[in-house]
Formats: structure tokens, sequence, C-alpha cells
């Protein structure tokens, strides 16, 4: 077994004090100084003390701690230091071949008393004008090799045992600062990359709760919206007999102004909750005009938005929410690398690909009918380089805790699980476009955007006939919903209690014609009571509104027996036809 370093250095020491008796006093001398200059290192300045000391010792030109970077290509040396001839050489480093370090590392102690510029072609030893060479392996505790130890001379090397037993001592110290070093730098990268987690999960933290308050906000909003904008669509279709102008005018603006409120709190709702719809045919040039109020909020008024959206498009089947996420990051991105003040454009057009261009993130060529949403700004343009990186998760050039690099990576992940592909033009200087391609609805290629009809006047409604229990436990909503159904002709019982409505039902199910609920109620939800009302008369249409709720969607209400699943605020519309088609109505008109 191989002595130890620091133990075969002794040994060679002992070897030198016999053999060299008459010089005994000199060379213990030389050993004391190197023990005084271990011991006197300091560690923030450690390596470049002995370096120094080295050379003095050894009488060399030149002395070199260096580390080895296998990383590298090629491998190489950076020297933690390096003492040139009566200088400091800073940020010093060589590749490790054609050099005589590497007959050193990771081998034994080397020593080449004359000639090494004739025997090792590196430039760098020959522009040093390096004749002698000695050298010492740097191994760690782990027997990894971590650099080497060294001095060289501008003229003929001597006394290579006395050389060798300081650069054995030397090293000892030499490699425990290096494992130190790096221990530390170690324990650093984790207590960084702690903090990071904790950081993510206080971020996930406060993104729950304000998703959850955000929830019930939007609940209560949407509660008061539903009699707002009921009550306006109700003075809409009065004020007509009235022919008064103005106030029709009035009204139309109060009722943009309602859905415009209720566009926002859905907004809310879509990137406070974690839970999306169902994929759907969508026109998503529809969606895009819905985005725009939600935009211009997010958007500084120092960007000019302009758009560009063709009328009629193939529809898209996906999930809406997830479009507008799409579409959101993408401005958000466009207004960051605009700094807030430029031109972002948003069109939405029929794009037609025949292997005439790649995804700029999945690199496949691209073959068919797209519907095409493209985000332009005038922003610094994005970098050849950065462009070939941009949407993987997690890279960013945004400085540290202004981006998680994960939009653009989100962007990919939901246009690439519909099917759909990017393409990004930029140059820098020249802004950015990035196209976001979706292939169409084959089933519905020839679609074109639903536009509502006028409605017509109070005397062109159908009337209804038929019985109606109506359960909220909101008092505003409740009785606007039975002023509604009885102006269209229904008797309504309504209820602000789900179970004095279970109790009433039970003692006489039979008079209702449909059933209509709210979800979010206390003691007994809406699906609650309507699996109750069913159990006791199976068949009975039951429609289910509700504001905010991420426990239903429209599979589990179908399942649970209820006939339509409605979003408040309502839509006046939606609900005629849903009661029309419960009571397959008989059309009349008022006299």
């Amino acid at each position: 077994m191989a002595l130890p370093i620091t133990s075969k250095a002794a040994a060679i020491l002992g070897n030198l004090l016999h053999h060299e008796a008459h010089e005994g006093s000199a060379t213990e001398q030389l050993f004391l100084k190197a023990a005084v200059a271990l011991s006197g290192a300091q560690r923030e300045s450690v390596f470049k003390d002995l370096t120094h000391s080295l050379a003095e010792l050894l009488e060399a030109d030149i002395a070199l701690i260096g580390v080895l970077r296998q990383n590298a290509a090629p491998p190489e040396i950076e020297a933690l230091a390096l003492w040139v001839d009566g200088h400091w050489v800073r940020d010093f480093h060589y590749p490790l071949a054609d050099t005589p370090c590497s007959t050193v590392i990771g081998r034994e102690f080397r020593f080449y008393p004359a000639e090494v510029s004739q025997h090792f072609t590196s430039p760098d030893f020959r522009g040093a004008r390096v004749e002698g060479y000695a050298a010492f392996p740097l191994t760690g505790s782990d027997g990894e090799a971590l650099g080497v130890i060294a001095v060289m001379s501008h003229g003929r090397l001597q006394h290579p045992e006395r050389i060798e037993a300081l650069l054995r001592l030397f090293s000892d110290r030499v490699v425990v600062e290096i494992e130190r070093a790096e221990s530390e730098a170690a324990r650093q990268s984790a207590e960084q990359e702690r903090l990071a987690l904790e950081e993510q999960l206080r971020h996930a933290q406060r993104m729950e709760t304000v998703g959850q308050l955000a929830g019930g906000i939007a609940h209560d909003f949407n509660n008061i919206l539903t009699g707002l904008l009921g009550y306006v669509e109700m003075a809409k279709e009065h004020v007509e007999s009235l022919e008064d102008v103005r106030l029709s005018r009035y009204l139309d603006r109060a009722h943009r102004s309602g859905l415009r409120a209720r566009n926002l709190v859905q907004q809310m709702l879509t990137f406070s909750r974690g839970r999306r719809g169902q994929p759907r045919p969508v026109q998503i040039a529809q969606v895009t005009r819905d985005m725009m109020g939600l935009l211009e909020s997010t958007l500084p008024s120092s960007i000019e938005v302009t758009r560009d959206i063709a009328e009629e498009l193939p529809t898209i089947v996906l999930d809406p929410l997830h479009f507008e996420q799409v579409l959101l990051n993408l401005c958000i991105n466009s207004r960051d690398a605009m700094e807030g003040v430029g031109k972002l454009t948003i069109a939405v057009s029929r794009r037609v690909c025949v292997d005439c261009v790649c995804c700029a993130s999945c690199r496949l060529p691209l073959d068919g009918t797209f519907v095409e949403l493209a985000i332009t700004d005038t922003g610094p343009g994005i970098p050849p380089e950065v462009q070939r990186r941009m949407f993987e998760p997690f890279f960013s050039t945004k400085e540290t805790g202004k981006g998680t690099g994960m939009g653009l990576a989100i962007v990919h992940g939901i246009v690439h699980e519909y099917g759909g592909h990017l393409i990004v033009n930029s140059e820098p200087g020249e802004g950015t476009t990035i196209r976001v391609l979706l292939p169409c609805d084959d089933e519905q290629q020839a679609s074109t955007v639903a536009r509502p009809a006028k409605p017509g006047s109070q005397a062109d409604k159908p009337v209804f006939e038929g019985r109606v229990l109506c359960v909220d436990d909101n008092a505003e909503v409740g009785e606007f919903m039975q002023e509604l159904l009885e102006g269209w002709g229904l008797a309504v019982t309504r209820y602000e209690d789900s179970e004095a409505a279970l109790a009433s039902f039970e003692a006489d199910p039979a008079p209702y014609d449909f059933v209509l609920l709210d979800q979010t109620m206390p003691k007994v939800t809406g699906i609650e009571l309507a699996r109750a009302l069913l159990a006791l008369r199976p068949g009975l249409p039951v429609l289910l509104y509700t504001g905010y709720s991420d426990q239903i969607n429209e599979e589990s209400v179908r399942a649970a027996g209820v006939r339509a699943l409605l979003k408040k605020p309502l839509d006046l519309a939606n609900l005629r036809r849903q009661v029309a088609e419960l009571l397959q109505y008989r059309s009349a008109t008022i006299p």
C-alpha cells in the first residue's frame, strides 16, 4: 500500500537529511520555512500564498496551482494561482494536451530537469521559455484527479528529491482547500436551490389563496350581474313599445358594460383556478374579440394595440380557456419584449401550408389548413440562439425574479396538445411575429361566426304555460328569476332554502313541469338537491346554473340526470331556448 502523501514527504525529507548531513542545517531551514508557509497561508488568499512560497523556497521562476476542467472541450487547466517572473498572472487557463502537466495529472510526480520546450509542443510553455519542470498531481480524498501543483524554471532544474518533498507537503494543504471550496460552493448551489423551492412553494400558496379569493368574489359578483343584466334585458324588451330612442341607447350601453364586466369575471376565473373545461368546437376569432377587454387592462396605455380579425373562419376543437391562456401569454411576452412601449398587432386568419415551413418548437414540416393567431410586436427581436431555446421550460432571458421561463413552454404544450404548431419570424432590431397554427375542425370546415339575431319585440316572444320550482339562496337573484319566468307566462314557486324546497317537493312532487336550481347553496348544493328530487320523481327536467364551481362540469351534471348546466350571469336567450325545449313549447303571440 502506498504511503500517504505527507508520510512519504516526511520519508523523503528524512532521506535528504541523512544523505546531506553536511548541509543539514540548510535543509532543515528550508523545511522549517515550508512549515511556516503552510501554517501561515491565509484562507482567503491561500492559493496565492502557497504558490508564492513555493517559488521563493525552490528559487523557481514560475510556480503554478491549477485545477483540471474536464468538462471543457478540450480539457484544460485553470490556474488558481500563477506566479511568473515576479508577477501574478490572472485568469490564465490552457489546454492540457501537449503539456508536461498531461503526464502528471492522475499519475505521479514528474521531474524534467531541462529541454521541456523541445519535448512538449504547447505554445503556452514555449512562449514562457520553460526549460525545467517539476510537478505533483493533486488528488482528492475520493481518488479523483483535481489538478496539478508545479514549479518551472528558465534554466536547468535541480534537486528533484527536495522539490518532490515540498510539492507533496504543499499538495496536502492545496487539496484540503480545493475540497473545502467545492464543498462550500455545493452548500451554497444547495442553499440557493432550497430558497428557490421555498419561493416556488410560497408563490404556489399565494396563487392558491388568490384563486380561492377570486372564486368567492366571482360567485358573489356573478349573482349581482345576473340580476343587473337580466333586468336590463327585460327593460330593453319593454322600451321598444315606448319608442324612446335615447332610453334604448342608454340601455344598450349599460348592457354592453355589464357584458364586459361578466367577461372580465370569467377571465379572472380562467387564470385563477386549476381546472379547465372540455374541448369543443370554438370560433377563436370570437374568443379573441372577447379577450380584448382583458388584454387592454393587462397592457399599458403606452402600447398601441391593433387587431385584424377575419369574420368567417373554420371552427377549432379546443378548450377556449386554453386558447385564452395562449393569447395572454404571448401578449405578455411581447409587452415585456417592448418594455411597455410600442405597437402590438393581434391577427386571426385562415392559412394553408404545404410543407413550406417547419414548426419552431417541434421542427416538423407543416401541411394542411389552419386557423392562425399572429402576435406581432415592435420589440428588439429575438437572436437566433435564443429562438432555438425559447420554448424550453425554465429558459428565460429575463433577470432573476422577473420571469419563470414557463410562459412560452406553456404555449408550446397547449398548442401541440391540440395538434397545432408555432412559427417564429424575428430579426434583431426588426420586431417579432409569433404565429399559432391550429388545425381546423374537419366536420365544420364551412362553419362561420354565428351572429346573434336582434331581439324581437315582446309581442314576438313565445309565451309558456307551466309551473316551475326555482331554488336560489340569494334573494336578489331569486326575485329576478321569479319575475323573469313569470313574465314568460310561467307559475313560479320559489325557495331560498334548499332543505325547505326538498321538504315541499317530497310532500307533493307532481305539479312542477321543470326545476331551476342554483349550484352553490348552504346545506344542500344544487346538484345534491337535483339528485334528491330525481330520486323522488325520475325524469323530472332539471336545469342547474352556477357562477363558479370546480366540482361540476357538463359531464358530471348530466351523469346526475340534470338536463343542462348554465353559467351566471345567465344568457337569457339561451335560458329561453332551454325552457322551450323542456316544455316543448307552443308558439303564441299576445293579441
